[in-house]
């Protein structure tokens, strides 16, 4: 009976045993599972940083793409703009040449036509003498009474809107202005200076006074040059 007892009580502490070791294999299996399961979690989580990293990373590129084509593109249009605005100026300037080298053409051709034309003989002795009085006489003093006129030996041509005279004596060339030109194109001995006077005042808005001190200055000046005489 004893031994039959003490068989017992080793089976007990055997299959003790045995449901001891077979759960903690089982633990160790389950922790086994479970440090799996968490490795797993913790590869996937660091796999989608990656990847949000990744196309965080790409994002930027392409924002940085899209920065630097407009910046080139609009490089190319502040170019583009420049160059069209040089050729631009260029082209105003060779209008500006060209229209100026007309003038030029134009001023040359008139002074070779009037020095083409025959300028009148000289007087000898008495008679010079007289006619240098007579035009001494003619030429001044001026007010705005006088009637002016052009004198007849004296070469003259209209160029784009301007007098072009040139003197008999030195046949030297005079381009007049606006007034200027208006003012010689109305001394045909017909007008006093004083009506003159009134119609640049009308024509170009400038007050009576002065109109009237310009005329008579200018046509004195015109008389210096043998230019003009009283009609």
């Amino acid at each position: 009976m004893a031994t039959r007892k003490k068989t017992s009580k080793s089976r007990k502490k055997r299959a003790k045993r045995t449901t001891a070791g077979k759960k903690k294999t089982a633990r160790k299996k389950a922790g086994k599972k479970t440090t799996r399961k968490s490795k797993k979690k913790a590869t996937r989580k660091k796999a989608a940083r990656k990847k949000t990293a990744r196309k965080k990373a790409a994002k930027k590129k392409t924002a940085k793409k899209k920065k630097t084509k407009k910046k080139k593109a609009t490089k190319k249009k502040k170019t583009t703009k420049k160059k069209a605005n040089r050729k631009k100026a260029a082209k105003k300037k060779t209008a500006k040449k060209k229209k100026a080298t007309k003038k030029k053409a134009n001023r040359k051709k008139a002074a070779k036509k009037a020095a083409g034309k025959k300028p009148a003989k000289k007087a000898s002795g008495k008679k010079a003498s007289a006619k240098k009085r007579q035009g001494a006489t003619k030429s001044g003093p001026f007010a705005l009474d006088t009637q002016v006129k052009r004198q007849k030996n004296v070469a003259w041509r209209m160029i784009d809107g301007e007098a072009v005279i040139i003197t008999p004596s030195d046949s030297t060339m005079h381009t007049l202005n606006d007034v200027g030109t208006r003012i010689w194109e109305l001394m045909t001995g017909e007008r006093s200076l004083r009506e003159v006077a009134q119609m640049l005042c009308a024509e170009f808005e400038v007050d009576k006074e002065r109109a009237e001190k310009d005329t008579i200055w200018f046509v004195e000046c015109l008389a210096k040059k043998g230019l003009v005489e009283n009609s």
